[in-house]
C-alpha cells in the first residue's frame, strides 16, 4: 500500500526532525519498531500524570452484574479512553446496576449507579497473584462474566478479551516481555473476543486461529 502523506507546518522544521521524517518515509518498519520499543520499556514515562496513576480495569457481569477492574487507565491512554467513554455511557443505562468495576489503587473514573471494588495496583511481577485475587472478587460478588480492559484474567470465571492490536505479535517483539506473555495468556483463556477494529480480528484470528468467535467494531473514535 503506497501513501501519499503531506506535512505542513507553522515553523520551519529542524534538521533532525526532517531526517527523523526521512527515517519513516524510507522504511516505516524500523522506524515503528524503535519508537514501540522506547514506549515499551518505561511506558509510564510517556503517560500522562492521571494515567499513570491507574492500573488494569477488569470487567465482569454476573447473570445481573458486570465487572470491568482499571489497569488500562494506567497502563494505556487510548485504552482508558475508550473505557471512560463506555463507562459514561453505561452509566446512564439500564445496564449499570449489573456492572462491578475493579478500581485498582483508587484510580477508576467514578459514575454513579456503578458499583466499585477496590485492588492493589497491577504488576507484571505478581500475574499468578492478580489472577488469584481477581478470581476470588468474581467469588465474593458472583460475577459470572469477566472483561479485561488490558489482559488481566481470573483463574476459572469466564471471560471475554478487548484486543486493541496485534502489533507486538506481528513486528516480532520479545515474547518473553511480561506484558506479552500476559496477554498471551489472556487471549488463550478468554471465552470470546472483541476488537477495536476489523484489521485487528483479522490479525487475531491469524495468529491465534481458535479465536475464530471474534467480535468486533468500537462505536468510539479513538
Amino acid at each position: 500500500m503506497f501513501l501519499d502523506v503531506f506535512l505542513i507546518t507553522r515553523q520551519p522544521l529542524s534538521s533532525g526532525t526532517l531526517t527523523a521524517i526521512n527515517d519513516w518515509r524510507v522504511d516505516m518498519y524500523p522506524a515503528c519498531k524503535a519508537s514501540f520499543d522506547s514506549w515499551a520499556s518505561a511506558p509510564y514515562a510517556f503517560a500522562v500524570r492521571t494515567t499513570q496513576k491507574s492500573s488494569p480495569t477488569a470487567g465482569c457481569v454476573k447473570v445481573a452484574s458486570a465487572l470491568p477492574s482499571t489497569a488500562c487507565f494506567s497502563l494505556c491512554v487510548r485504552c482508558g479512553t475508550l473505557w471512560k467513554s463506555l463507562l459514561a455511557q453505561w452509566s446512564a443505562s439500564s445496564f449499570a446496576p449489573s456492572l462491578v468495576v475493579i478500581d485498582r489503587d483508587h484510580t477508576a473514573p467514578r459514575w454513579p449507579s456503578i458499583t466499585y471494588v477496590d485492588a492493589p495496583q497491577y504488576d507484571y511481577a505478581l500475574m499468578d497473584y492478580d489472577r488469584a485475587l481477581m478470581q476470588s472478587i468474581c467469588e465474593r460478588e458472583d460475577i459470572g462474566l469477566f472483561i479485561s480492559t488490558y489482559y488481566t484474567i481470573p483463574r476459572s470465571t469466564p471471560s471475554v478479551l478487548l484486543v486493541l492490536d496485534m502489533i507486538p505479535e506481528i513486528m516480532g517483539f520479545d515474547p518473553t516481555n511480561p506484558q506479552w506473555v500476559g496477554k498471551r495468556h489472556a487471549i488463550e483463556y478468554a471465552k470470546a473476543f472483541l476488537s477495536i477494529s476489523h484489521s485487528t480480528e483479522r490479525d487475531l484470528v491469524r495468529l491465534y486461529p481458535a479465536s475464530d468467535q471474534t467480535q468486533s467494531g468500537c462505536p468510539l473514535r479513538l
